[in-house]
């Protein structure tokens, strides 16, 4: 229609720009700051919403509420004077005016004397500088060092160089992602996690990777918990140059776990108050009504169970749901975890993981690190490290003295051997008797048992058929053709003494 003159194209281009300014207010509003950037860029790079100059002040706006100056003055820049690679994207003039009026407003929160147009005669300078090669002349008239304006102005490293730089708009990304990791999950992981469910409820994981108190090892390598190698692994990775940022990561990771169990604690205390005033208040309710029932007691007394029968099923049913809630918050922070420990190079940890066996393991790790740093907290960053290398010369010594690695303690599941199978002896299974414990049958036990369970009865012979007298061929009336009464003592389930008088039961029926 637009196309064919039906719609004026000025209304369609305000339209457009207002559904981009909407769905970026919306992520927005659900603190999901990524994606709000993401829209903004998507609606300034938007072929006919993209020369509304609202949108790059809102933009704008959003970058400096972030603290993201240098990508505001950016933004600033690409719609007024254009970059490198286009031209100004904002041609109508008083949008223009509207946002050289915001970047001044910007600037002079750093130098409240800068004037319009100074800004536009250091922001032409500087642009068309650019261009050609870098000049910092522009920033002495804005207000700024040269030095400082440089340092600003470059967010990635040009040169590349065995340092890496951490920049501004880097920690933010990474903030932003940390942060989504707890308000949602990723939809991989909630499908394994859904199809490890299956129809029970969801629970918490288990084992947690930090659990509430410091737990307790007997050897404080860790050796019998993750094995020799891996000891020595962990070890090696405390005594690094990282060590310190992963004990202090690991402090944090527990933290975050430790307030959520509280959180969970008083949620459901709080919950289970207020269903127990719900059921006292129903069940006084109750009463009163039962007092002025009369006649129709029974009736009342009914529909009172009945009504609290279905509170009681609703009760348990918010109970529930509040408990699979908080499941759910703690797989959301088992998902983080495991993902900023695999960030950090941590030995045992490739990622997000729902697998039982790799939660276990993951988990003794965690024990070792959790013990780690609470004793760099209470020891002290020397006499730690002297610790940490002193076992770590021990392990290596016992490594090549035994020529290999030892297995973890008994009663933990050792590694696999070379081969992939286990070498399973076969063992005799006796038959099963109910006469005697154990499966065995009595005839296999010691002398000194035998006397305790002797072998059982033979089994009672089977029940003689008597002659049913014939009249012309037909049998008495009353019982089947195949059925006569000698047979029908043992097929009728009847109670001990109603046997006929001829006819006693068997031993077995005793």
């Amino acid at each position: 229609d637009a196309r064919e003159g039906a719609v004026d194209p000025e209304y369609l281009r305000e339209a457009i720009a207002n559904l981009w300014v909407s769905y970026a207010e919306f992520h927005k509003t659900n603190k999901a700051w990524k994606s709000a950037m993401e829209t903004y860029e998507q609606a300034v790079s938007d072929q006919i919403a993209g020369h509304v100059g609202r949108i790059w002040i809102e933009y704008a706006r959003f970058s400096e509420e972030r603290g993201k100056l240098i990508t505001a003055q950016n933004v600033y820049l690409r719609a007024l004077v254009g970059d490198a690679n286009s031209p100004p994207t904002v041609l109508d003039e008083n949008e223009a005016n509207l946002l050289w009026d915001d970047f001044l407003t910007m600037m002079q929160k750093k130098n409240s004397s800068l004037t319009l147009e100074a800004l536009q005669r250091a922001v032409q300078k500087e642009h068309v500088n650019k261009r050609a090669q870098p000049d910092t002349a522009a920033s002495h008239e804005i207000g700024e060092p040269s030095e400082k304006r440089v340092k600003m102005e470059i967010e990635e490293p040009v040169v590349q160089s065995k340092t890496h730089v951490v920049t501004e708009d880097a920690v933010e990304a990474e903030k932003e992602g940390v942060l989504s990791m707890t308000t949602e999950l990723a939809p991989e992981v909630s499908a394994e996690w859904m199809a490890r469910d299956g129809d029970a409820p969801p629970q918490a994981p288990e084992p947690p990777l930090f659990s509430p108190t410091r737990p307790k090892l007997t050897d404080p390598s860790g050796r019998d918990l993750l094995g020799d190698e891996m000891a020595v692994a962990i070890t090696q990775k405390l005594l690094s140059e990282t060590g310190n940022v992963l004990l202090e990561a690991c402090s944090a990771l527990w933290f975050l776990s430790a307030v959520k169990e509280k959180e969970q604690h008083h949620a459901i205390e709080g919950l289970d108050k207020t269903l127990k005033a719900e059921v006292e208040k129903l069940e006084n309710s109750h009463a009163a009504r039962l007092s002025v029932s009369g006649a129709a007691r029974a009736a009342v007394e009914m529909m009172n169970a009945s009504e609290l029968t279905g509170l009681h099923e609703s009760c348990s049913q918010r109970r529930r749901d509040l408990l699979s809630n908080y499941a759910w918050e703690f797989r959301k922070i088992l998902h983080l975890q495991q993902t900023i420990l695999t960030k950090l190079g941590v030995p045992g940890f490739k990622g997000p993981s729902v697998d039982a066996a790799a939660l276990d393991y993951q988990s003794k790790i965690c024990s070792l690190l959790h013990t780690a740093f609470f004793l760099r907290k209470n020891l002290g960053e020397e006499t730690h490290k002297k610790t940490l290398r002193s076992q770590l010369e021990r392990l290596k010594r016992d490594m090549d003295s035994n020529g290999r690695s030892r297995s973890p303690a008994p009663g933990r599941r050792s590694p696999m051997p070379p081969g992939g199978k286990r070498n399973r002896s076969p063992m005799h299974t006796p038959p099963r008797s109910p006469a005697g414990p154990h499966g065995m049958v009595p005839t296999q036990f010691p002398p000194a048992m035998q006397q305790l369970y002797p072998p059982p009865p033979p089994p009672p012979p089977p029940p003689q058929q008597q002659q049913v007298p014939q009249y012309n061929g037909i049998p008495p009336q009353g019982y089947p053709p195949m059925m006569v009464p000698s047979q029908m003592a043992h097929q009728v389930p009847l109670i001990p003494g109603q046997y006929p008088p001829q006819q006693p039961p068997p031993p077995y029926y005793q």
